[in-house]
């Protein structure tokens, strides 16, 4: 009987554990039972875990060894030796459950072994090994004097499953941090862009809203939202044949006035976006005169049904960032912004490092029908 239930616990531990590498499913999982898929813990229905395939594994392995060769040294030496592996698996997992380590129960994304089967073959090692002792002593075989050996081995695999387990859950949570910040600057970058949209749209309003909008307004709301709003490297009224008529700061922008500024396609392609939707539009990449790669604003005006052009807002990606992003995220993480597969942005980080195991990315909604991706 011994041999037939180490011989069938054998195969079984050997053919689960085949079909985790070799990814494949030998029809074995769910012969007495089924089980639903997506059950909690569970990779594949109704397949035990690859730490308790192992088990299984293991203990049949000294099972069937004791009832071939019990009165063999080296045969109950193994036996033994297989034994406390058992229990060192299953003092891992149960380990993980006490302390909330779930690598030490979990490997990966397969199933996970149960506290009461790591209970269990922790219990079982120990009684395969008690079954060795005597065995041992039936036929006098000096257990003892190999037995600081067995342990030791089995302490030194106990400790480094230990160590790896801990190793692997102190990565996921980095990786967790990671992602969690990663949507933090994805977050912030979405709402402060939409601010600044707003802010030039709300202008746009007022002039549909005002009877007379003087120039001098005009220049007075320009002026207090290029102040509060990094990155708002100037604002002009442009007229609807896409001629710019006011400009503000003025020193810095009068080369436009009268000057036709929709004829590159990326600016003409904003402004006939926010024509046609009536609502403010967010041009992709273009070159900013002076301060690098940036993005345009277009708010359309429509006053008594007439067609006044645009309140338009010019912003710098580089002064944009570095003013809203957090100077932690700034100082330990490098940042790529690509648009249209351009980079527009990048930043590393002050202690250089990592590898591509840590890079994560996420795409960043910059306004109607224009997005960005971020790579952290």
């Amino acid at each position: 009987i011994s041999r037939t239930c180490g011989v069938l616990v054998t195969v079984i531990g050997a053919l689960t554990a085949a079909q985790y590498l070799a990814g494949v499913d030998l029809g074995i999982d769910q012969i007495l039972f089924r089980e639903m898929a997506g059950s909690v813990g569970t990779s594949a229905p109704g397949r035990m875990a690859p730490n308790t395939a192992a088990c299984f594994f293991l203990a049949g392995a000294a099972l069937l060894i004791l009832s071939l060769r019990a009165g063999s040294t080296r045969h109950v030496f193994v036996a033994a030796f297989l034994s406390l592996m058992v229990s060192a698996l299953g003092i891992v997992a149960l380990f993980g459950y006490v302390s909330g380590v779930q690598t030490a129960y979990g490997w990966g994304q397969m199933t996970r072994m149960a506290m009461h089967t790591a209970i269990g073959f922790s219990v079982l090692g120990l009684g395969l090994f008690s079954a060795c002792w005597q065995a041992g002593r039936t036929h006098r075989i000096r257990l003892f004097v190999l037995l600081p050996t067995c342990v030791a081995i089995c302490g030194i695999i106990a400790t480094v499953c230990f160590w790896q387990e801990l190793h692997v859950s102190r990565k996921d949570e980095i990786v967790r941090v990671i992602d969690s910040d990663a949507r933090v600057i994805k977050t912030r970058i979405e709402g402060q862009a939409d601010f600044r949209l707003k802010t030039i749209e709300r202008m746009a309003n007022r002039w549909e809203r005002h009877k007379v909008y003087t120039r001098e307004e005009w220049e007075g709301d320009a002026d207090q939202n290029i102040i509060h709003l990094p990155g708002v490297r100037g604002i002009g009224w442009v007229d609807s044949e896409h001629i710019a008529r006011w400009v503000y700061p003025p020193a810095l922008l009068e080369k436009f006035v009268n000057q036709n500024v929709a004829l590159e396609s990326r600016r003409r392609a904003a402004y006939d976006a926010a024509r046609a939707s009536g609502k403010a539009a967010v041009s992709q990449w273009i070159e900013i005169l002076g301060a690098g790669k940036g993005y345009l604003i277009c708010a359309p005006i429509r006053k008594d049904g007439w067609d006044e052009g645009f309140i338009v807002g010019g912003i710098v990606i580089r002064t944009f960032l570095d003013h809203i992003l957090p100077e932690f995220m700034i100082r330990d993480y490098s940042l790529d912004l690509y648009d249209e597969s351009v980079n527009i942005y990048s930043r590393a980080a002050e202690s250089p490092g990592g590898d591509e195991f840590w890079r994560r990315s996420v795409d960043v909604e910059i306004g109607p029908e224009v997005r960005w991706h971020l790579v952290v």
